[in-house]
């Protein structure tokens, strides 16, 4: 008998909306055809469909921890994490991926490691991830909220709001090497789609390699903005010529 499928999403404060969890579980509910279950962390649970099992944020010991944002992501490394058994895996994504193929296969890779996560296209050169499509197992990774509970102001001094070299860094330490994912199951739209700053007035996006299972929005530009051919915030003068994209339609095939 297949093993359940384990997603798990998280949402806090007003950044993004109910509709883009219920949008993710609609791209996972066509991309999957293993029996699964789709666990939304969250402080504001308003708005949310019914078939998303909502959890509260798991707690964390260190002051000013909303300060540093995208941290909160780090306590899903807990050992007590509800509702998961120990040594359960499951599949975190971000709230602004696009799901373009199917998934199945990224429960069976590599079962036997605690932790999988997406190449940096952007730093790094394999010792930094992106943590959009993160592999977890309940259990081995406590000592990753230790070390920040603990640590607090060290980790804030040296990593300020890195939270995924903090990651990276904790996991290599302990382990010796990141495991990533395929280079064809993941890829990044501003890395992968978007053209080069001198031609985004004259080329829209193009879509990834056709084999691409999950694609990434890293920076200010999410799926409805990359939609509407909007690039979200206020620049100077000299920084607009290249803070622009032309509308991708086509990603209105896959993100509903």
């Amino acid at each position: 008998m297949t093993e359940i499928a384990n997603i798990v999403c998280m949402k806090w404060g007003s950044a993004y909306e109910a509709d883009y969890v219920n949008t993710l579980y609609s791209m996972v509910k066509r991309n999957i055809t293993r029996p699964f279950r789709f666990i939304c962390f969250t402080d504001i649970k308003e708005n949310i469909r019914s078939e998303v099992e909502i959890f509260d944020l798991p707690p964390f010991g260190a002051k000013n921890l909303w300060t540093m944002g995208a941290y909160l992501k780090k306590t899903l490394c807990r050992a007590d994490l509800e509702p998961f058994s120990e040594n359960e895996r499951f599949l975190y994504l971000d709230l602004d991926v696009v799901i373009m193929n199917n998934i199945d296969g990224m429960f069976d890779y590599l079962p036997e490691e605690d932790f999988i996560i997406c190449y940096n296209w952007t730093r790094g050169k394999g010792t930094i991830g992106n943590s959009s499509v993160t592999m977890f197992r309940k259990g081995p990774l406590q000592f990753v909220v230790d070390y920040m509970e603990n640590n607090f102001l060290e980790v804030q001094s040296q990593f300020k709001t890195a939270s995924q070299q903090y990651l990276s860094s904790k996991i290599i330490e302990k382990y010796g090497k990141l495991n990533f994912w395929p280079d064809n199951w993941c890829k990044s739209f501003q890395f992968h789609c978007v053209p080069s700053r001198s031609m985004r007035w004259i080329k829209a996006p193009k879509r990834p390699p056709k084999n691409t299972k999950i694609l990434l929005f890293h920076g200010p530009v999410n799926p409805p903005d990359a939609i509407k051919g909007h690039w979200p915030g206020n620049y100077n003068f000299w920084k607009k010529w290249y803070k622009t994209i032309y509308k991708s339609p086509w990603i209105s095939d896959y993100y509903r």
